[in-house]
């Protein structure tokens, strides 16, 4: 199966534009809490261990955060393209530029232990979980 992610860069949060501040957090962009972006954004200490050790590695390569999570990115197994979402000539070529260069396997495994996902709830997880009928489930 061939994966094609959608704003991988999580609309510009790690782009490296947002930092910690004392109001939940603080930068320029469209995620910024003055600009009204339509949906809510809950950033979660997770959120934030991710974007230190992009930030880190970014250090290391002499990259941006965002070069570095596309370049982590186009390696994932089954990864064949993105969906980057650039709005600006410079930031399409700043984004490409994420392939001229590689992370190390030190690198990616930080990267990768950071970013790890738990498994999806399914309903088969959700009903396991009960020996017998769950008990917001009645019958009538």
């Amino acid at each position: 199966m061939a994966i094609v992610p959608w704003s991988p860069l999580a609309n510009g949060f790690l782009a490296g534009k947002y930092r910690r501040a004392d109001t939940a957090f603080a930068g320029d962009g469209r995620l910024a809490p003055d600009r009204g972006w339509p949906v809510e954004v809950a950033l979660t200490d997770r959120h934030w261990r991710i974007l230190d050790a992009l930030d880190t590695v970014a250090k290391e390569v002499a990259r941006t955060p965002a070069q570095v999570a596309l370049n982590w990115l186009a390696a994932r197994p089954g990864v064949v393209g993105s969906l980057i979402g650039a709005t600006t000539l410079d930031q399409l070529d700043t984004n490409l530029a994420a392939l001229d260069f590689d992370l190390s396997d030190a690198q990616r495994t930080l990267l990768d232990t950071e970013s790890h996902v738990l498994p999806a709830m399914t309903p088969h997880s959700v009903f396991a979980r009960f020996p017998e009928r769950p008990p917001y489930i009645t019958r009538r």
